[in-house]
């Protein structure tokens, strides 16, 4: 059995997504301040954010939970 191997993308394909992506906000209006955000270029799916009033939170589902 033959070996196959993953493409992966390049980041300047990468950067030119993120650059067509638009930001708003979902609320909730109260929800706190984010100082800081990161996603995990290997996994489009993964998230990190840092919070004003403290601690650093992961999300591996796009977002629908933290």
């Amino acid at each position: 059995m033959a070996a196959s191997k993953t493409q992966v993308p390049s980041i300047e394909s990468r950067m030119a997504e993120s650059a067509a992506l638009k930001w708003r906000c979902i609320g909730p209006s109260r929800g706190g301040r984010v100082v800081a955000v990161a996603g995990d270029y290997s996994d489009p799916m993964t998230f990190y954010f840092g919070a004003c009033a403290g601690g650093i939170w992961k999300t591996d589902d796009g977002g629908t939970y933290w």
